[in-house]
């Protein structure tokens, strides 16, 4: 299987202007190639997209589903590490290094559970929301990853509003929507992949 990514583009946003919060925020959507497994490559070329993110001024950068370790990667149930934790932590100094907030997948290790997760980490480095995916498509992965909760679907206040994060096919269900909805906000930011097989490309 291939893996397509979300487009790289540089995007202006405008949130629901609030007290205390900018009218506009700029978010860079950076798409990176995401090798199966490969923790340290993959790691460098999310640091590359941070130092054209920052030198392009955005203020949040957003990161593809399970880019760490590749999506649906049976190897992630031995490689995933907690959230937080060594992946996680690294993610946190890089945020901090460049100055940006950080919206990324990856893959979550919890006891026997493999969770395919999403985390928001201001510029601080701060922790500021993980989300576990909940619509998981359990036919593409032996074992699949664990399912999330929907009450766990919530909206975290940050420097530049309110945001929400699904994750991918979290997406198709209306009900998932509809509790985002009801926590109104200004942004929300999906960590998305795409794969098929490689005579089904570009079509599918």
């Amino acid at each position: 299987m291939l893996l397509q990514l979300v487009l790289g583009v540089l995007a202006t946003m405008h949130p629901g202007h609030a007290a205390g919060h900018p009218a506009k925020v700029r978010v860079a959507v950076c798409q990176i190639l995401a090798i199966d497994g490969d923790r340290e490559g993959n790691f460098r070329r999310i640091e590359y997209a941070l130092a054209d993110a920052q030198a392009k001024h955005a203020q949040i950068a957003a990161f593809p589903e399970s880019v760490i370790l590749g999506w649906e990667n049976p190897d992630a149930h031995r490689m995933a590490a907690p959230i937080p934790g060594a992946d996680s932590d690294r993610i946190a100094a890089l945020a901090r290094k460049y100055g940006l907030m950080i919206a990324i997948g990856l893959d979550e290790r919890d006891g026997e559970h493999l969770y395919d997760s999403a985390i928001l980490v201001d510029r601080t480095g701060k922790l500021l929301w993980k989300h576990r995916k909940i619509n998981v498509l359990p036919e593409l992965m032996t074992p699949p990853y664990s399912e999330g909760k929907a009450e766990d679907i919530g909206v975290v206040e940050t420097e530049y509003g309110r945001i929400a994060v699904l994750v991918c096919a979290d997406t198709f269900s209306d009900a998932n929507v509809e509790r985002i909805k009801r926590g109104k906000p200004d942004l929300m930011i999906v960590p998305y992949g795409w794969a098929a097989k490689n005579e089904e490309w570009p079509e599918h």
